[in-house]
């Protein structure tokens, strides 16, 4: 405690989910530096305590957590259209992975103070939601903004349509307490929270022809396939970069990635036009084809007894249907910021991809290791993820620029190369007697140079907000014109 009565530590870090625990677990394990970390809620995991009940990690388990301390218990998934690939830790085993975080790893360390259920102030104020009571907190360094790219859940978000008295309708949270058989499911969203509902229900039984789902917008995934990790990854973002070396457009780029099996969209029929970073499987995409019921009329106005309202049109439904909102946009859309400050860091996204944990824990390794704010913001600027197509050859470009900065420094290579975070962890470094990785190094290295330059001319004549109307008309017709 200071002379006038506020606790202080090196960092006081604001939101106790995933990317404020990556950060701080950085900051703890690479320095000696305190931290002081403000939580809404009762536990750490952010969002992840608010999720529904059969929710999953959609990027393998060991690239996803806090950098010190593993996820996943090094096994593959053997059922489901999961399996073969890197397990997917459920939100039951997140919740329990950060507890252990915390309790066994950072209170120890006494260097770490946890306020939950507490709020902060910018006046550097923390006020305990449950009584009231007060505390001073002040940052000898650097107060950090966790909270910038938080996730919202449909639990937490009220829908943007009304809906009518007697019509039943639940957040996606609910859709494993209903007690009753419903003679159709209408899952209202097209991301992946909307997939998840869909995939659910499938995997109990439920008839395709019972499912209607409302996509305004349909939208591409990365393959989860050739997102495994090592030589693998390394492999497939060569692959991203060869393609985006010969693209002539967005569109072009879209299809070499669906073509060479880095992207999927489930509807071969639709041209997507929206990108979240959120991956999918072969099989998770041909169970989500069996679903013909699909409305394609824009965003749901309200929800009348006996039919739907959209933006672009009305849908006749029947009677005592559950509709399910999965409409919480997920991952937000705020503007990118710089993501160091005088006195503050607002954590963002910061590779190609999203993968939030890495981001914030290669802005805690620079924070720590490079100096000035002008220097850090140079080498690592936010990718935002705002939804739109434009977001691909933007941030992959982006990330060829940092890349070599980051490269050209061995502190931060070397830590990348070890961090259990980094997908490709290991796989960078030469070896002479591996030709295999010698190969990928290879086309990897041909491709950087070219890729970036190809990108840098799609993204100055790419339009300002969306990537077109893909080389295939989008139809907004229902393919059901009664339910």
């Amino acid at each position: 405690m200071t002379g006038n009565g506020a606790f202080e530590a090196d960092y006081v870090v604001v939101g106790g989910g995933a990317v404020g625990m990556s950060f701080a677990d950085v900051i703890l394990a690479e320095s000696d530096a305190t931290v002081i970390m403000v939580d809404r809620r009762a536990h750490p995991g952010g969002h992840w305590n608010d999720a529904y009940s059969f929710v999953r990690l959609h990027q393998p388990s060991r690239f996803y957590g806090v950098n010190s301390t593993e996820l996943a218990r090094g096994r593959k998934d053997e059922r489901g259209p999961n399996a073969g690939l890197s397990e997917l830790a459920s939100g039951d085993e997140i919740r329990a992975y950060f507890d252990h975080v915390l309790r066994d790893k950072f209170l120890p360390s006494g260097r770490f103070t946890y306020y939950p259920m507490s709020e902060y102030t910018e006046d550097g104020r923390v006020t305990s939601l449950l009584t009231g009571a007060q505390s001073a907190v002040r940052a000898r360094r650097k107060v950090v903004d966790a909270r910038y790219i938080g996730s919202d859940v449909p639990s937490t978000q009220p829908p943007a349509y009304s809906a009518a008295p007697g019509v039943e309708l639940v957040p996606v949270n609910d859709l494993a307490r209903i007690d009753r058989r419903h003679p159709a499911y209408v899952i209202v969203g097209s991301g992946k929270t909307g997939a998840d509902a869909c995939l659910w229900l499938l995997g109990l039984g439920v008839d395709p022809s019972a499912i209607v789902w409302i996509r305004p917008r349909d939208s591409w995934f990365f393959n989860r396939a050739s997102f495994q990790g090592s030589l693998q990854t390394l492999g497939s973002f060569a692959t991203q970069l060869e393609v985006a070396a010969q693209a002539t457009s967005i569109e072009d780029i879209l299809q070499g990635f669906e073509a060479t099996g880095q992207m999927l969209r489930i509807d071969r029929d639709h041209w997507p036009t929206m990108f979240r970073a959120a991956t999918t499987t072969v099989g998770e995409v041909e169970l989500l084809g069996t679903i013909t019921n699909v409305i394609r009329l824009g965003h749901v106005i309200r929800i009348e007894r006996g039919g739907l309202v959209l933006e672009h049109g009305t849908v006749p439904t029947e009677d005592d249907c559950l509709y399910v909102d999965c409409t919480a946009r997920g991952i937000p859309n705020p503007s990118p910021v710089p993501i160091f400050g005088q006195q503050r860091i607002t954590l963002q996204y910061v590779v190609y991809g999203g993968l939030p944990t890495y981001s914030a824990a290669i802005a805690a390794f620079i924070e720590l290791v490079c100096e000035g704010d002008d220097r850090k913001n140079a080498i690592c600027p936010p990718l935002p993820i705002t939804g739109e197509l434009t977001d691909i050859p933007r941030n992959l470009m982006t990330d060829l620029r940092v890349r070599e900065e980051w490269f050209g420094d061995d502190r931060i290579r070397e830590w990348m190369d070890e961090a259990r975070l980094n997908p490709t962890a290991g796989a960078a470094s030469v070896e002479s007697g591996d030709p295999e990785k010698q190969a990928v190094l290879g086309r990897l290295l041909a491709a950087m140079g070219p890729a970036r330059s190809n990108l840098e001319r799609i993204v100055a004549h790419a339009p300002p907000a969306s990537a077109g109307s893909g080389p295939e008309p989008i139809s907004t017709a229902s393919r059901a014109s009664h339910l």
